[in-house]
């Protein structure tokens, strides 16, 4: 069964905010509430609803403006209601990006029916798929960590996991100027994120995925174009809007290229559910990952949302995953196994681990890293299981 939108209601008063949920509780479930209209892109940014309702009377001017604001995002339906009937501000309305305009009054049946027409437009949890979507960002604590192959590989272990339930994976690539996600799945851009900023207006479910640049394993990526100074005019509202338009669609979008604290970086950062921060077993990597941990807890980051994974593991290493959590003050919540032989192969062809060593510890480990942000497989994906599936398709 499908499960209700959820909604925020911005701008009513609690007596207003009490005759709205009397008519439509039943059908949705409220994510958070706020009579200051300037709250609203906020409490969208950080719940993620499908709709946001917006009371008009007490302040217009600060409600159109929070509209264009939610319409801006791209991953959510803004509605306004009022108690007037103004053909005018009806007009206002749909010039700021509301998909729907209604009437408040006690008996009437207005806004519920609005809601159950607005429902067919609405991504609930990740769209059609039914599931909730994740935005992982993989950040690296200093060049050469590895992060950029447990990215690809965690993106490709994600896009199998999810086609049973029909959940689909975007991999995307931050470092605009030298990201190296493209060297690594051997593909060229086709379409990149310049064009998806420039074309979210006009993009629906089914162009999104015809649009984007696949590689031979039927990955989504997006990633910087081949011309560099393409990117110059991408911004951090650029990037906000643009991951938000992934989540509509996407059951996992997967961020790589993160390697500082830039404008773009803390965006994508912000928005992001989890948060692996790669980490290899040497001083310098560990002095770097202090230092970000500080910011990240500065920023309001709980360790629910970050995650520590130490990439080259060897289990006889002086740095073992305790000492290293101690010194942190932070546990190690996966190991990536030392392989440099498959790994530096993997790079050198621009093929996924998965293919040219299915059976592999650090495949293994990489697929394993699944399990930091999907808390529970679904029935119909118990029994999938990647290398298996890989080695059936040799």
């Amino acid at each position: 069964m499908k499960s209700n939108p959820s909604i925020i209601i911005v701008g009513a008063e609690e007596t207003e905010q009490t005759l709205l949920m009397d008519q439509i509780g039943d059908l949705v479930n409220l994510a958070s509430s706020a009579a200051d209209p300037t709250q609203a892109p906020e409490l969208t940014r950080q719940h993620h609803p499908d709709l946001a309702l917006l009371f008009l009377d007490h302040d217009p001017g600060k409600i159109f403006e929070a509209c264009r604001d939610i319409a801006r995002l791209n991953g959510c339906v803004p509605m306004i209601v009022s108690k007037n009937r103004d053909p005018q501000q009806i007009l206002q309305a749909m010039k700021a990006g509301a998909k729907a305009f209604s009437y408040l009054e006690g008996e009437s049946n207005e806004i519920r029916q609005t809601i159950l027409d607005l429902s067919k437009q609405i991504s609930v949890a990740a769209g059609k798929q039914g599931l909730q979507s994740k935005v992982v960002a993989v950040f690296s604590c200093k060049g050469g960590s590895g992060s950029t192959t447990i990215a690809t590989n965690l993106a490709s272990a994600l896009h199998l996991h999810g086609k049973p339930s029909g959940k689909k994976t975007v991999l995307v690539d931050l470092n605009f100027q030298m990201g190296d996600v493209l060297a690594f799945l051997d593909i060229t851009s086709r379409y990149t994120w310049r064009n998806l900023v420039d074309n979210m207006h006009r993009l629906d479910e089914v162009l999104l995925w015809d649009s984007l640049t696949r590689n031979a394993f039927g990955l989504h990526v997006i990633s910087q174009s081949d011309v560099p100074e393409e990117a110059d005019n991408l911004n951090a509202e650029g990037i906000e809007r643009g991951i938000a338009f992934l989540r509509r669609y996407a059951g996992y979008v997967v961020i790589d290229g993160l390697r500082d604290f830039n404008e773009i970086s803390l965006t994508a950062l912000d928005r992001a559910d989890k948060i692996l921060l790669v980490v290899t077993p040497d001083i310098p990597a560990l002095k770097n990952a202090k230092r970000c941990l500080t910011i990240f807890r500065q920023l309001g980051y709980d360790n629910d949302k970050m995650k520590l994974v130490l990439n080259r593991h060897e289990r006889r290493a002086r740095l073992d995953p305790d000492s290293i959590g101690d010194a942190l003050e932070m546990p190690v919540s996966a190991t990536v196994s030392n392989d440099y032989a498959n790994v530096i192969q993997s790079i050198n062809e621009g093929r996924l681990l998965l293919e040219i060593a299915p059976r592999a510890q650090v495949t293994r480990d990489i697929e394993n890293l699944i399990g930091l942000f999907a808390e529970q497989i679904a029935e119909d994906e118990e029994k999938f299981r990647l290398s298996d599936l890989w080695r059936k398709r040799r």
